[in-house]
């Protein structure tokens, strides 16, 4: 029996796992340190800028589907900011948000609607105040790829309109709008899924890899044949030595 044909097989059952995991869904944690949530509301004729500056969430991705995605998010009440400190203190208090009672909002997800391109209507609840409303954002996907130091990292973009009267908050009427133009922008990083014992489907790979080679090199072969030494690499996962783009260890041969 040939050793490119054993190592194929063996090749095949340890990437098939890897397979199943690329189809399946991913899981970003929002990072609030890119990700910003304002709004703009008016002061009689003129609109002012606030935002919120602490929340948390996750977005679970079917990047093949993303229809099927869904997200979650924590928005801390207090992190409220107008950059005027007697607003800031008013909008905490019992007059708007009262943050002491009603620490967080939060937001979640009931469905996705396509829109076109990478754009969709985003159905969920948003609570404030105790008061749960069905809202619908704006979002737009930007994009996934690499980020800070090669990790994976998605965008998105999210607007809408609030009514602040739908959620009891009410003071300074004539004085403070009650239109609320809400812009969300989020950097999220994709999360690294533990496997089996709570290790991460990579080392699990690596550790294949480890076993294919060391059945390849303990395997009997006749005195004179060449002996292929198969790579399965971590980074581009292809099965084939001489395809592999990153690591040198394919194509070994020995006497």
């Amino acid at each position: 029996m040939k050793h490119p044909l054993i190592a194929l097989v063996l090749a095949g059952l340890a990437l098939s796992p890897l397979a199943s995991a690329r189809a399946a869904v991913e899981t970003y944690d929002i990072d609030p340190v890119h990700t910003w949530v304002g709004f703009t509301v008016s002061h009689f004729f003129t609109k002012v800028p606030g935002y919120f500056g602490k929340l948390k969430g996750t977005v679970v991705v079917d990047r093949d589907h993303l229809e099927n995605s869904t997200v979650e998010a924590v928005i801390e009440v207090a992190s409220i900011t107008t950059n005027t400190k007697m607003r800031d203190d008013d909008l905490r208090s019992t007059n708007f948000f009262a943050a002491a009672t009603f620490p967080a909002m939060t937001f979640k997800s009931q469905s996705w609607k396509s829109t076109g391109g990478d754009t969709y209507a985003v159905t969920g609840v948003l609570t404030m105040k105790n008061v749960s409303k069905q809202v619908v954002l704006k979002v737009a996907s930007l994009g996934f790829g690499p980020g800070m130091k090669g990790a994976a990292i998605s965008g998105w973009e999210a607007a809408l309109t609030l009514d602040r009267r739908d959620f009891d908050i009410t003071a300074d009427q004539g004085a403070v709008g009650n239109s609320v133009d809400v812009l969300i922008n989020v950097e999220a990083d994709r999360r690294i899924e533990l496997g089996k014992n709570g290790v991460p489907p990579r080392t699990i790979h690596n550790r294949m890899r480890k076993r294919i080679q060391a059945f390849l090199e303990h395997t009997p072969k006749p005195p004179s044949a060449n002996r292929s030494i198969l790579c399965i690499c971590s980074k581009c996962e292809v099965a084939n030595a001489q395809r592999c783009l990153f690591e040198k260890i394919c194509n070994r041969s020995s006497s």
